[in-house]
This record gives C-alpha cells, sequence and structure tokens, in this order.
C-alpha cells in the first residue's frame, strides 16, 4: 500500500506500554507499538493511544527515537478520535488495530467516526469469547448498555438468545454486521479458529 498512498498511518487504540511481561513464562517482551516500529516497510505516522499515564509515559520513553514519526495520545480510546482524525496524514491510508482489554473499552461509535474521517482498514480483536461470556448475566441486564455500545446495536436483546449462537459468538455477529452496515464486508462468523495465548499484561518497567 505503501506505493498506493501518498501516506500509510498505523493507529493503536490500545498501546499499552511497548513491552508485556508473559506471566506464564516471566520474561518480557515487545508488545505491539514497538513490534510494528520495527517493521521493514515502515508507516509514514504512528499514532499510540493508551489511557494509563504510567503506560503512556513508558510508551514514549521507548518511542523517543522515533523523530517525531509516531505519537502517544494520553487519553481514553473513544475520547481520541479528535485528536487522531487531527494528526492522521491529509489522504493517507490508516490501518487500526484495537486489542481492547473488555467489551466496555471500545464503542462501534469511536471505529465508526475514524472510518468516516480517513480510509481505515480495521484489526479488532473481540473480547466476545472471555469478557461476553464470563459476564452474560451482568450484560443481558436490561439497564446495561455495554453490549449496544461495542456492537452499535440498540436492540441487540430482541435477537437473543439466538437458536445457533452462543452468546460470545453472537455478540460478534453482532459487531460484524454493524460494521458492514458502514461499510465493511462481512460474511458471517463462518468456521473460526480458536488459539490459546499465554496471559499478558502490559509492562510499564
Amino acid at each position: 500500500m505503501a506505493t498506493k498512498w501518498p501516506s500509510i498511518a498505523y493507529v493503536d487504540l490500545f498501546a499499552g506500554a511497548g513491552r508485556s511481561l508473559l506471566r506464564d513464562a516471566k520474561r518480557i517482551i515487545p508488545a505491539s507499538p514497538l513490534l510494528v516500529l520495527n517493521i521493514s516497510r515502515p508507516f509514514s505516522k504512528y499514532l499510540f493511544v493508551e489511557l494509563d499515564p504510567e503506560k503512556a509515559a513508558a510508551l514514549k520513553l521507548r518511542i523517543a527515537s522515533t523523530s517525531g514519526q509516531a505519537t502517544v495520545i494520553n487519553k481514553d480510546a473513544n475520547a481520541a478520535v479528535d485528536d487522531l482524525l487531527q494528526q492522521i496524514p491529509q489522504g493517507a491510508l490508516v490501518f487500526c488495530f484495537a486489542d481492547p482489554y473488555n467489551l466496555e473499552a471500545l464503542r462501534l461509535e469511536t471505529l465508526s467516526r475514524i472510518a468516516h474521517g480517513c480510509k481505515t482498514d480495521f484489526l479488532v480483536l473481540l473480547a466476545s469469547g472471555m469478557d461476553a461470556n464470563r459476564n452474560i448475566d451482568k450484560y443481558l441486564h436490561p439497564s446495561d448498555p455495554v453490549i449496544a455500545s461495542f456492537t452499535g446495536s440498540s436492540d441487540w436483546r430482541s435477537r437473543w438468545p439466538h437458536d445457533r449462537l452462543g452468546f460470545g459468538d453472537f455478540v460478534a455477529d453482532e459487531f460484524g454486521r454493524r460494521m458492514q452496515s458502514i461499510g465493511y464486508l462481512y460474511d458471517g462468523l463462518g468456521t473460526r479458529k480458536r488459539s490459546q495465548t499465554a496471559r499478558i499484561r502490559h509492562c510499564t518497567g
């Protein structure tokens, strides 16, 4: 894409501190911000969003050598859209990575605003298998707004329970259909491979 667009920008909505501690292996590894800064074909601009002040400060130190190509925005991801759109280069193609800690941390409206503000491809890791399934009783309560905010579907309860989907998959499907409604391709959940990952936490040390 770098040869087809005037500039390409990378956005990480939940950037963390730049390094993570693998609790099971007891070792520190580079996390997404440091990994993407070291790819062979770099982006024109990097924008890292992190709410936690300590993690944001640690990340700023770790990217200090990028000569202004990378910026850390110390805000909630959903409150950072205006900052992002102001700093994304005019006419850029954007790759936006979102790995929220839970469903409450990300709103569909946030992705929609970014998508309407610039040409954007998204990679979103959904906490549907863990957060959704573990907190199903909380999220099914009529007064709880999390699933409506995450999926952008205020009427999702009218489609639950689903005759073939568990709750986590149902939430993922609702999210996919809403992304389709704002112009992205979605052909259903289909066959998905499930994988196990080591437990990690962001490391500020």
